[in-house]
């Protein structure tokens, strides 16, 4: 996948994440707090679930799929 397809493709699952989250009434930071929790680690920070909603910032399959279980949505809903 080109640069711009992949920038294009990150922005759009950022927004689906933010669509999810407001959806959920959930802070960027409960939803760092969750996203840690579920994959044993320390919170994440506000600061990049702000980078992930705008598609700066890349994630594993691994994160995606937690990132989709704290926000009660299956790994799908984003593609």
């Amino acid at each position: 996948m080109g640069a711009l397809n992949m920038t294009s493709a990150l922005i759009g699952v950022g927004r689906k994440i933010r669509r999810a989250r407001r959806e959920t009434e959930m802070s960027q930071r409960a939803l760092g707090e969750r996203w840690g929790e579920l994959l044993g680690r320390r919170p994440f920070s506000q600061a990049l679930v702000s980078d992930v909603e705008r598609g700066a910032a890349e994630l594993s399959e691994t994160m995606l799929d937690a990132l989709a279980q704290a926000l009660g949505k299956h790994n799908d809903y984003f593609f």
